[in-house]
């Protein structure tokens, strides 16, 4: 229950409004703790975590339809699979830990972050995280493929 002056945002709406399974997956997974160091989530308090997954999860699906605004679409999506059953969540869970391992195979401390020359300091990337996410996710390399492409 919002009962402070602050207002919500999409995501914590959306927290709210469409729970069920998705959404607690989501929530679990943006609290794992090298994801939290990765996207610059670990003081949290706005759910932007939680948001990142529920974007990756979206956008993997149907990339192809995306449509402006992202608001609505990711909306959309968490209403419309709201209620995904265990077979389908734990597929998600897996697909989504690969592809993040994924990448911080071969990003390492570079994963989702831009770096800012002058006040030499990297920040974390929304859009770079989904980048980085679906382009492992659409290549799909093998984790010894990126390991090999680091020894080089």
């Amino acid at each position: 229950m919002n009962t402070g002056s602050v207002k919500l945002n999409p995501q914590e709406l959306r927290h709210g409004i469409y729970n069920g399974p998705l959404i607690d997956t989501i929530e679990n997974l943006s609290n794992i703790s090298t994801f939290k160091k990765a996207t610059s989530t670990t003081n949290d308090k706005r759910m932007k975590g939680e948001e990142m997954v529920l974007r990756y999860f979206a956008l993997q699906d149907d990339w192809q339809n995306y449509e402006k605004p992202m608001t609505s679409y990711l909306n959309t999506y968490a209403e419309t699979n709201r209620f995904f059953n265990n077979q389908t969540i734990e597929k998600l869970s897996i697909t989504f830990k690969d592809n993040f391992e994924k990448c911080l195979e071969l990003y390492g401390e570079f994963t989702f972050k831009t770096f800012d020359e002058s006040k030499k300091r990297m920040k974390s990337n929304t859009a770079l995280f989904d980048a980085q996410m679906l382009s492992m996710t659409i290549v799909n390399p093998s984790m010894d493929e990126l390991v090999t492409l680091n020894k080089n």
